[in-house]
């Protein structure tokens, strides 16, 4: 994330050094951040959490990334429009998180 700054070594994407690009940036180059509670907004559903990541970024390709999610794990569209303190645990919670 580039929250703290590092002691040594490199941090690298796709060739490029990271240690003196912002965190702000590195959003940009797509690198995300997704908490080991895996927790959703409860207030936005299924399917605005996903989009999250791109309206946070200006993505212009957001719908396509979203349905390149749907793609991937198709089990996720049924929950779209459920909001995400609504969602039951489990497995299928499992695959909302990683969809985000």
């Amino acid at each position: 994330m580039g929250l703290l700054k590092a002691s040594g070594g490199a941090v690298r994407f796709e060739s490029r050094e990271l240690l003196s690009v912002p965190t702000h940036a590195r959003a940009r180059l797509g690198i995300g951040y997704m908490p080991e509670d895996r927790r959703l907004i409860p207030d936005l559903t299924v399917e605005e959490n996903i989009l999250v990541p791109a309206w946070a970024t200006s993505e212009p390709a957001a719908n396509e990334r979203l349905e390149q999610v749907y793609r991937l794990i198709p089990e996720v569209r049924e929950f779209a429009p459920r909001r995400g303190c609504s969602s039951p645990a489990g497995s299928r919670s499992s695959r909302r998180w990683r969809a985000r």
